[in-house]
C-alpha cells in the first residue's frame, strides 16, 4: 500500500479537485505503478459500494439541549454593587497616595520662609518678652 500523501491524491483524483497539472503527473505515475494502479481501482470500488448504499435520513436530530446537558442557565448579575465598591475603594487609594505624596510638599513650602527668618534673626525684632507686658 502507498503512503498516505498518495491515497489522498488518489481520492482527490477521482473527486476532481486536482489541478490539470496535478492530475496529469499523477496519470503517469498510475501508468508507471502497478500498486497505485490497484490502490486506484480499489477507491473506485469503494465508492462504488458507498453510492450503491441507500440513502438513509437520521433517525433524530442529534442537538444537545440545556436540559439534555445538565446546563444550568447563567447567573444574573446581582453582584454589580460590589463591583462598584471595588472601583470607588480603587480610585480612593489612589487619591490617597496621590494626596500623601503632594501635601507634604506644600506644607513645607509654605513653613520655610518662616523658618528661614527666623533662623537668620530677621522678623519682627522681638525675641522675649514682647508681648507689651513688660516691666514699666
Amino acid at each position: 500500500m502507498k503512503n498516505f500523501r498518495d491515497i489522498e491524491q488518489l481520492s482527490a483524483y477521482l473527486d476532481g479537485q486536482l489541478s490539470p497539472s496535478d492530475s496529469a503527473r499523477l496519470e503517469s505515475r498510475i501508468t508507471a505503478d502497478p500498486e497505485l494502479a490497484s490502490a486506484l481501482s480499489d477507491l473506485r470500488a469503494a465508492r462504488g459500494i458507498l453510492r450503491k448504499l441507500p440513502a438513509r435520513k437520521a433517525p433524530r436530530n442529534f442537538t444537545l439541549t440545556r436540559q439534555m446537558v445538565g446546563l444550568k442557565p447563567p447567573l444574573p448579575r446581582t453582584f454589580s454593587f460590589f463591583r462598584f465598591s471595588t472601583a470607588f475603594a480603587t480610585i480612593l487609594l489612589i487619591l490617597t497616595f496621590a494626596a500623601n505624596s503632594v501635601l507634604p510638599r506644600i506644607s513645607f513650602g509654605a513653613a520655610a520662609p518662616l523658618a528661614a527668618q527666623e533662623a537668620f534673626g530677621v522678623g519682627d525684632g522681638c525675641t522675649s518678652g514682647c508681648g507689651g507686658g513688660g516691666p514699666a
